[in-house]
């Protein structure tokens, strides 16, 4: 096994952005980095618990590749002490130092003046959570039954989801309320999360889990969220969807899915023709603490445009509003372009795309939760 395969496998406190860099670039990129001195590895807290791990394992990674490879080997030896050297005087903690492998001189230690006094903690990533909040806006001519859209957000800060009734279902000769299908999706989904470990197949998961267990009619399309340490993990079906913030930047947005033009995938009752949650676009993103995530329904994304929404969340953060605060002031901003006639919109464009012709907002429910990827020990 490759030593930097073993070294990923084997640290805990290895920076998720060196793990990638040693898995894509291997032995030279790992060494070029060190000649670079790793100033833009990560933030200095991360660079001090990846060079601490690093220096400690690397020893032991190199046992088995120590007789094939020596002057890789002697190499990577040299590389660890100069790892643990800076660890210990970037950290103020004493670090051990690697032992040469049998037959081979011990590397040079740091120098006495970057050794600091012993007794330094384990290192640890930040753990990090969703400090979320949600807003609601029904259709005007909904208000009375509270809309068809609902949401959710897990008490552990670590997962959420939006769901969007989809509104044909009044039009059947018997109506049937969809809002009930998505509250009901929603409130399954929260549950599912609760018992259901993060990982990269934890929202289709969850997503399957509620929609096994709503069985009133309607359909709804569905946006589901987990956080897995620094990796934000995605299901969604249909025109919901989340985007991450970074700053004024739209690093990530999840693809609308329709089978035409305002035809969203959707999973729906038994018996009805919907989609399943195996249709789901998967997807995972990094994160880090001081991004943004905002989840919502397509009265939001057909209302308002990428720069608008990035600007709103900036210029919020900055003023240090909630997140359930940013929430309403977004749900605020899709209303008014809903209601503006004139308003070249998303969704006029995307009318036009399919050859129809539409001007102006949509009106239609909004939810909006916003989620600040927050470092748990300043909650």
């Amino acid at each position: 096994m490759p030593f930097y395969s073993l070294l990923v496998g084997r640290s805990a406190c290895l920076g998720n952005r060196l793990a990638a860099r040693l898995h894509r670039r291997g032995l030279r990129g790992l060494l070029a980095s060190a000649g670079a001195g790793m100033h833009h590895a990560a933030p200095l807290a991360s660079r001090v618990c990846a060079l601490t791990a690093a220096g400690a394992l690397l020893p032991q990674a190199l046992q088995p590749v120590h007789a094939a490879e020596p002057r890789a080997a002697g190499a990577c030896r040299g590389f660890a002490a100069r790892l643990h050297g800076l660890a210990s005087s970037r950290s103020g903690a004493a670090v051990e130092s690697p032992a040469a492998a049998p037959g081979e001189a011990a590397p040079a230690q740091p120098a006495a003046a970057e050794q600091a006094p012993a007794g330094a903690a384990e290192c640890a990533q930040p753990q990090l959570r969703l400090h979320a909040g949600g807003a609601v806006i029904p259709h005007p001519a909904k208000v009375a039954k509270g809309g068809e859209d609902a949401h959710f957000i897990g008490s552990d800060g670590l997962s959420l989801g939006v769901a969007d009734g989809v509104g044909s279902w009044a039009d059947y000769p018997i109506p049937v309320d969809a809002g009930v299908y998505s509250r009901m999706l929603m409130a399954h989904a929260k549950a599912a999360a609760a018992v259901t470990a993060p990982s990269a197949l934890a929202p289709v998961a969850i997503m399957r889990a509620a929609h096994r267990q709503t069985l009133v009619q309607g359909s709804a399309t569905v946006c589901i969220l987990v956080l897995e340490g620094a990796r934000l993990h995605a299901a969604n079906l249909g025109d919901s969807g989340f985007w991450v913030l970074r700053g004024r930047h739209v690093v990530h947005r999840s693809p609308q899915q329709q089978h035409a033009f305002n035809w969203p995938f959707q999973l729906g009752s038994p018996g009805s023709r919907s989609d399943t949650p195996s249709s789901a676009d998967l997807s995972t993103v990094e994160v880090a603490a001081g991004d943004v995530v905002v989840a919502a329904t397509d009265g939001v994304w057909d209302n308002v445009f990428p720069e608008e929404l990035a600007g709103v969340v900036d210029s919020a953060q900055r003023r240090g509003d909630t997140p359930a605060a940013t929430a309403s002031t977004l749900a605020q901003l899709a209303l008014s372009r809903s209601q503006d006639q004139r308003h070249m919109s998303p969704f006029s464009y995307g009318a036009r795309m399919s050859g129809i012709e539409y001007v102006g907002g949509k009106p239609d429910d909004i939810t909006v939760v916003v989620a600040y990827v927050t470092d748990a020990a300043k909650l």
